[in-house]
This record gives C-alpha cells, structure tokens and sequence, in this order.
C-alpha cells in the first residue's frame, strides 16, 4: 500500500505544480518588458505616480494574462492601482499580467525624499529587467508652481465661477498636458468636464484635473448656500498649495448705518469730518462682503459716495462738513445721511440725523 500512497501523493503534487503553471505561466525566452511612470514627481506623502508595466513575446504578442511580474521599489512604498490610491494600507509585490498585457501599482511617498527607482522583472524568467525614476519630494530648483484664478470673484449663493489654473516649472514655463492637480474647495463644489477630470474616481471625478498642452486646467466652482469667503485650493506635486478666494453673497437683510460724531459745531476751521460706517448682514447674520453701498448726505462732501464693504461686510466713507455747508441751518438743526445697498434682490436703507450745534 505504501507504494502506492507514494504514487497517489505524486501525482497530487503534480497535478497542483500544472495547475500553479497554468494559472502563471512563464514568458518564453526574448520576451519584453516597458516601463512607465506617471506624473515622474510626486509629493513626499499623499499622490503617488502610476507605474505601468507592459510586455511582448519574442512574436509581437502580449504576455499572456496571469504572467507574474515582480516590482520593487528602493525608495516609497507600492500600493495597489485602485480607487483608494496612497490612503490604502496594504503593499504590492508580483502582479498578473491582465489580458493586455499589463500590470499597474502605485508608487506613493512615504515621506523620505529622493529619486525612488522602480524596478520590473519577469518572474520564473532569466530575462532583463526594466528600470524607472521617480522623484519623490523636491527643492526650489525643481518644484512646479500654479497660478490659480476664478470669473468672477464675487457670487451669489448657488452660482459658479470657472476657476482656471496654469501649472508652470521651476523656471516659469508650461507645463506639458497630463499634470495631475489635486482641487479642494471650501463653501462649495467643484466640477469639471470630461475633458480636464482625471482623477479615475466616479464618485468624485473632479479631485484631480489634468492640464492642457498648455499646462491649463479648468474647473466650476458652485457656491452652497452660504454667505462668506469660498475658496478653491490647488496642488500639484511638490508644489506649494495655492488657492483662490471667493465671495459668497445671499440676500440682504439688514444695514445699519453709524456716524460719528452724531453733532458738528459751526467754526471757522476748514472743516468738520463725519465718520459714515455701514455693515451689511444677510438672513442669519453672516456678514456680506463686495457689496456695494451708496451714501448720500444733505450737505457736504463725500470722499466716495459709492463704497464696497469688506469681508466683516462694513464700508466707511467720511463726509467733510465746511461751515459755508451748514450756515442755513439752525442751532441745533440736523441734517441727513444716507446709506442704500442691494444684494440679491433685496434693499435695504439706512438714514442718521446729525445734529449741528450753535457757534461755541
């Protein structure tokens, strides 16, 4: 019985030995592999470089699906090419050939700055192996740039802006197309079209856009519902993050106008100046900033009778009172400022008397 025990356990053993060679089977002799790797700089932690392996048989086939190619990697970390990218945790090693003939990973910074070289070899093969850089991290003398902007700058809640970004080199020149810029955005949503999306990610096909041939790249950005400062935030590479900011405006709902001094007393000087502050709120409080505010004032003169509020939604203009401006009205008379702004359809006014005391 022993023998055939041995026998049966033989041909075990060779029947999973033709299995494993069937479900890998070897290149043949004078295969070839490629090699490639993009973008070719990627940040130290984050966005990793895509690395595309390809091969051909001695007769200008592809490999056959299931050939196993090794990759390795001395500097980084190989992370599977798939939706998660660099956030996933586990790490790649030999692949299977698909059925064109290729193989993808991730090569992702790990935080260790460098020129990482990413090696393929054929497994179960004498053949040569392919080898390509990767820079991971760099200095001034190689670090991309971008110039982000958005038209217009000033929204109303529910309206977009196309925010257009340039990717320039270390020395200030285009960027070639297939940049990868990473977008973030604050207050609101980015998208794109298909033609500038390439973050592979259906579920959010405008993280990432590609330049042009021109190193350009675009993107919409559409305001919540929100009042305040929306910002789009720009990265690529190694490159510092860039944004631009936004203004977000709903409708208007109150303006409350402040002067100070209340009173003025008639003299012989050049002049008396009257502070004309005026802050802009919307329905929940939120101050609304590039808005327009006009004054208006009985007498006198304004420095600017039409004024744009700032970020805190305040504007302040001065109103110089000379003593000719004054002389018809009584001690103790007043006369009126004015302050009217719209935003989104709604107006609001706001009027103050200041009083105009006797000669001292």
């Amino acid at each position: 019985m022993r023998p055939l025990r041995y026998l049966l356990l033989s041909l075990v053993l060779l029947v999973g030995l033709s299995c494993d060679k069937l479900a890998n089977p070897t290149a043949p002799a004078g295969s070839v592999l490629k090699i490639s790797a993009s973008p070719s700089l990627i940040a130290l932690v984050g966005e990793g470089a895509r690395i595309t392996v390809s091969g051909v048989r001695p007769d200008g086939k592809v490999l056959s699906p299931g050939t196993l190619i090794q990759l390795l990697a001395d500097r980084g970390v190989l992370r599977p090419d798939r939706s998660s990218g660099c956030s996933a945790t586990v790490t790649v090693n030999r692949l299977e050939v698909d059925s064109n003939g290729q193989v993808s990973a991730l090569l992702c910074g790990n935080g260790q700055s460098g020129a990482a070289m990413v090696t393929a070899r054929l497994v179960n093969s004498l053949e040569g192996e392919v080898m390509v850089s990767v820079q991971i991290g760099a200095d001034a003398s190689t670090q991309p740039m971008l110039i982000i902007s958005a038209n217009p700058t000033v929204v109303a809640t529910g309206e977009s802006s196309e925010v257009t970004i340039l990717a320039r080199g270390s020395d200030g020149s285009p960027l070639g197309g297939g940049q990868r810029i990473r977008l973030t955005s604050d207050l609101g949503d980015i998208s794109c079209d298909e033609d500038n999306s390439c973050t592979g990610n259906a579920e959010d096909p405008c993280a990432a856009v590609c330049t042009n041939n021109s190193g350009e790249a675009q993107a919409t950005f559409t305001a919540g519902n929100r009042s305040g400062t929306g910002a789009v935030a720009a990265i690529l590479g190694t490159s510092e993050l860039q944004a631009v900011n936004i203004t977000i405006n709903s409708a208007l709902d109150s303006l409350n106008l402040t002067v100070a001094p209340q009173s003025i007393t008639r003299s012989p000087a050049p002049g008396a100046a009257v502070i004309l502050t005026a802050v802009l709120l919307d329905p929940v409080g939120t101050p609304l900033n590039a808005v327009l505010v006009r004054f208006d004032s009985d007498v006198g003169s304004l420095d600017s009778a039409v004024a744009q509020t700032n970020t805190q939604g305040q504007v302040t203009v001065t109103l110089t009172v000379l003593d000719t401006d004054v002389q018809n009205i009584p001690a103790n008379g007043t006369f009126t400022v004015t302050a009217t702004a719209t935003s989104e359809g709604e107006t609001r006014s706001d009027s103050k008397q200041v009083i105009v005391l006797g000669s001292p």
